[in-house]
């Protein structure tokens, strides 16, 4: 999966979604089990749910129990540490 990015005019971007492999065959998947009407109900549906969440986690039921979903670290991006005796901004 990749997002390229190419500059339009006055200065805004345009980014294109590339979906192969299996994160494409994951992401027709999704489309069938839910019955989006397009893809782009499916990224938009995605992103409204990860923008609603207060506290930055998903909650799926699993075997009864509800779950908060937990991203992997690999995703994050990492902070740099803080340096002794600076302010932070």
């Amino acid at each position: 999966m990749a997002i390229n990015y190419n500059e339009k005019e006055e200065g805004k971007k345009k980014g294109i979604l590339e979906i192969d492999n299996g994160d494409l065959e994951a992401f027709r998947s999704v489309m069938n089990q839910y019955g989006f009407v397009n893809e782009e109900a499916l990224l938009r549906y995605a992103l409204v749910a990860l923008l609603q969440s207060s506290d930055n986690k998903l909650y799926i039921r699993q075997d009864g129990n509800v779950v908060a979903m937990k991203i992997s670290e690999q995703l994050i991006k990492k902070s740099e540490p803080e340096k002794p005796n600076e302010v932070p901004n």
